[in-house]
């Protein structure tokens, strides 16, 4: 009898673990999506607002953008060369400018870290929420 109530008690026991797992997890991922939506470049506001979580397991899950863009605002790009296969209308002599092709240097860009906002958000939430949830399961 005893060992029959010992392992539903263990049972009743990885049973609550899993669920303080899945609703931490869950928070993080709520926490850090919302952080990343915040510092997400808003020229457009397109990119923001592909930013979503994903709960794969009770304790893992992933945050992420819909755009192909995304790492170049996140990690910036160093100066290189693009082709200058371009054509605009000139304002200032009233036609069309049409170089043909040529490479023009693109000083690059800065980085705008949004996602590792996102990632430290959650990672700090995560550790608040499971300290929380643990100490709510077993006073």
């Amino acid at each position: 009898k005893n060992d029959v109530l010992a392992r539903d008690r263990l049972g009743q026991f990885a049973f609550h673990l899993q669920e303080i797992h899945a609703r931490s997890t869950e928070e993080a991922l709520v926490a850090g999506t919302a952080a990343a939506i915040a510092a997400a470049p808003k020229k457009t506001g397109r990119m923001a607002s592909t930013i979503h979580y994903t709960l794969i397991s009770p304790k893992e899950g992933e945050v992420s953008v819909g755009t192909r863009h995304w790492r170049y605002a996140e990690f910036g790009t160093a100066p290189h060369l693009i082709t200058g296969d371009v054509s605009f209308f000139w304002t200032r002599e009233g036609r069309r400018w049409n170089p043909g092709t040529n490479m023009i240097s693109h000083p690059g860009s800065m980085s705008k870290p949004f996602m590792r906002i996102g990632y430290e958000v959650a990672c700090d939430t995560l550790k608040e929420a499971m300290s929380r949830n643990y100490r709510m399961a077993f006073p």
